[in-house]
C-alpha cells in the first residue's frame, strides 16, 4: 500500500494503477479500494486536458462558515475552478457549484494518499449526498521541481492567459480575506439561501 501511495503522490500514474492491481488481487476489502483509486487516477489523467477557465458572471453569493469562521461567499482561489469544488465523485471528476452545496465534511489527511485525495462527504441542497475524492493540488503540480508544492505542503499563485492558477495545495477564498486551504478545514457549510 505505501508503494501506491508513493506513486500517487508523484503522479506516476501507470505504475500505481500496476500497484493496485497487485493490490487488489489480495483481499476483498483491498480490491474494492483499488477499484475506487483506479477509477481516482484516471480522472486525475484526464483532468489536465479538460480543464478551462471557470464562469463567475452567473455564481451567487455563497454565504456560510468553514470551521466556525463566517463568509458572504468563498470560491477556489483558481480561475479554473474558481466559483466550483473540484470533487471525484463514482469516478468521475466534477465541477459542483458552490452555490448547490449545503456542507462538505472531512476527516482531514490520515493517509499519504490523503495528500492527492482527500475524502470528503457533500451534502448538496436537493438532499442528496455524495461520497467524494477532493484534488488536493492543482492541475500541473504534479510536474512541479518544488517538492513542497508537489506534496501540497504551500501554494503558488501564477499568471495565465488572463487568469490566476494555483500551484500547489488548493486554496478556497472567502469575502472576509480567510484563506481556507483544503487540508485544514474539517466542516464547511453555506446557509440555505433558497
Amino acid at each position: 500500500m505505501v508503494l501506491f501511495q508513493v506513486l500517487c503522490v508523484g503522479a506516476d500514474w501507470d505504475r500505481a494503477q500496476a500497484q493496485l492491481r497487485v493490490l487488489g488481487g489480495q483481499s476483498p476489502d483491498l480490491q474494492m479500494l483499488a477499484r475506487a483509486y483506479a477509477q481516482a487516477i484516471e480522472a486525475m489523467k484526464a483532468r489536465d486536458g479538460e480543464i478551462a477557465e471557470a464562469d463567475f458572471t452567473d455564481a451567487p453569493d455563497t454565504p456560510g462558515e468553514a470551521d466556525g469562521q463566517r463568509f458572504d461567499f468563498l470560491f477556489d482561489g483558481d480561475t479554473r475552478s474558481g466559483p466550483n469544488l473540484e470533487a471525484i465523485v463514482g469516478g468521475t471528476r466534477r465541477l459542483i457549484p458552490f452555490a448547490t452545496i449545503l456542507s462538505i465534511d472531512t476527516e482531514g489527511p490520515v493517509d499519504l494518499r490523503d495528500l492527492v485525495w482527500l475524502p470528503a462527504q457533500i451534502r448538496l441542497r436537493d438532499g442528496s449526498a455524495l461520497a467524494a475524492l477532493l484534488p488536493v493540488t492543482y492541475p500541473g503540480t504534479a510536474a512541479e521541481a518544488d517538492t513542497m508544492l508537489r506534496l501540497a505542503r504551500r501554494t503558488e499563485w501564477r499568471e495565465h492567459g488572463g487568469g490566476i492558477h494555483g500551484v500547489g495545495q488548493r486554496i478556497w477564498t472567502t469575502s472576509t480575506g480567510h484563506d481556507v486551504p483544503i487540508l485544514e478545514f474539517r466542516h464547511l457549510s453555506f446557509e440555505n439561501t433558497a
